[in-house]
């Protein structure tokens, strides 16, 4: 899953100074040992020393990200985000300027998984007040809050860094310490007078996370359903490197009737072929959550389709 989110940002276009903050719930190993083969595009991984909420995740995470004035935090249990959402809110913010805090916000729909999250309340002007998790909904009049918060962000650093220690704590009564939830941020700004920029998504299946085999087996159903394997034949990014893979691809579908690829790892592949009128690839590496392979298009990372093109011109083999 995690590898999925962080091709999902790859393809957004946001490249640079990447950071994954990594619990010590028994998982750190598996995740880091995921994560492999996106060190080499400087990935960097920062431990969290316990169980201390988001906020305090993403204060792990600042040192670690160089000089970048703006902040994108997204959460590493919700993988059907596109990436053209990424670049909406990160355009948003960038444009506008001004905006302490840029935020997905979605329609409250009753009866879909997504109602369990933050409820948005609104000032007097319309303008978000805050955000309070279900939790925290007892003896509060939100009746008419008709928006939730999937927590999709960009933060200017400058002012996240300000305010992380203006966070109060949150005891949850389960035995772990007071954790630090982002949420509470948009309280902090709107009290400061702080911009806050809303950014409305339609689709709320791109809102859904996973705490449960249930909200997997829903995840994994939307993935079936997405058509993310497919790019145009002739995109505006077409270049002679995929021409190439399209000359192998027909030439090796002709003599063997099947794509072609080339193996990464024990676990790893990338793939390319044709059909439909389109040019397939699949991503690496095949993610066991998903039951196959998870798709991407290669076509919008220069560093995979270099290596799908080295590797089929030395190493080719029939895909199974």
């Amino acid at each position: 899953m995690i590898q999925r989110i962080i091709r999902i940002v790859l393809e957004a276009g946001i490249e640079d100074q990447l950071a994954v903050v990594v619990g010590n719930n028994g998982y750190g190993a598996q995740i880091r040992k995921a994560l492999e083969p996106f060190e080499c595009r400087g990935l960097r991984i920062v431990e969290q020393a316990g169980r201390y909420g988001a906020a305090d995740a993403v204060r792990c995470a600042l040192p670690e990200l160089g000089d970048a004035a703006d902040v994108l935090v997204t959460f590493g249990d919700m993988p059907l985000w596109r990436p053209d959402t990424l670049r909406r809110l990160a355009k948003a913010h960038l444009n506008d300027g001004d905006a302490a805090i840029s935020m997905v916000t979605l329609r409250l729909r009753p009866g879909h998984s997504t109602e369990r999250y933050g409820r948005i309340a609104r000032d007097e002007r319309g303008a978000i007040l805050a955000a309070f998790e279900p939790s925290e909904l007892a003896g509060r009049m939100l009746s008419g809050a008709a928006t939730v918060n999937p927590s999709l962000y960009v933060f200017k650093r400058k002012w996240l860094a300000q305010n992380l220690s203006h966070i109060p704590p949150v005891d949850k009564g389960d035995g772990h310490p007071p954790e630090l939830h982002l949420p509470k941020l948009l309280l902090i700004a709107h009290d400061q007078g702080a911009k806050i920029l809303e950014v409305p998504l339609e689709d709320a299946s791109e809102a859904l996370g996973v705490n449960t085999s249930e909200e997997l087996d829903e995840v994994r159903a939307v993935i079936r359903t997405r058509e993310v394997a497919m790019t145009e034949l002739r995109p505006l990014e077409w270049d002679d490197d995929m021409e190439r893979i399209l000359q192998f691809v027909r030439q090796w579908r002709a003599e063997y009737g099947v794509g072609i690829g080339s193996p990464m790892g024990p676990d790893q592949f990338l793939w390319a072929d044709e059909g439909a009128g389109f040019l397939l690839f699949s991503a690496l590496p095949r993610d066991p959550e998903f039951e196959g392979w998870c798709w991407q298009q290669v076509r919008a990372d220069a560093f995979l389709r270099l290596q799908l093109l080295w590797r089929i011109e030395h190493n080719p083999q029939p895909v199974v």
